[in-house]
């Protein structure tokens, strides 16, 4: 069974990800939304 929801708590995930990591840190950033993506094509990959 695969549950719309899913989607809009990856994009709340990253989303919170991004904000969490500080301006200073921008080593963290990149890699964020790397994860992101990561986790939005599997779960496109699924849902298909």
């Amino acid at each position: 069974m695969h549950e719309p929801p899913v989607q809009s708590d990856c994009c709340a995930f990253s989303g919170n990800y991004l904000l969490e990591s500080n301006p200073e840190r921008h080593d963290k950033t990149p890699l964020a939304a790397a994860i992101g993506k990561r986790v939005y094509k599997r779960l496109l990959m699924q849902s298909s």
